[in-house]
């Protein structure tokens, strides 16, 4: 190739990606997840960082092949009194491929009860 009177060198990035239609899921009994309370997930594509918010609804985002795409823990609808999270409480990771772009963990809720006592003290059993 010939730029002016110079000759010069061109090189290409080429990625390999996927689409992938990333969702979530809960149990049969619990109420979807939804805008304000999704999930995080974070993948690669052409090589740079990206994050999505996530809920029920799947969301399509086009993934570099053989990245890991990972969602993130807790749901951002989490607070002090009630949580959705995965099991464990530990973020899960998923090496995308052709054959793995439908990624649908399950997050679970949690809700923190207020226990209140009365009749007994511990003077009067």
């Amino acid at each position: 190739m010939t730029v002016g009177t110079s000759n010069a060198s061109l090189s290409f990035n080429y990625y390999n990606q996927v689409s992938a239609a990333l969702s979530t899921q809960v149990p049969a009994d619990a109420t979807p997840l939804s805008t304000g309370n999704e999930a995080t997930a974070s993948y690669v594509s052409l090589g740079q960082t990206g994050t999505v918010a996530v809920a029920a609804t799947a969301v399509k985002a086009w993934v570099d092949a053989g990245s890991t795409l990972t969602y993130g823990a807790r749901t951002a609808g989490t607070t002090t009194d009630q949580r959705w999270l995965l099991l464990n409480d530990t973020a899960a990771s998923y090496t995308v491929t052709l054959a793995n772009r439908a990624l649908t963990p399950t997050y679970y809720h949690q809700i923190r009860p207020t226990v209140t006592l009365s009749g007994a003290t511990r003077n009067n059993p």
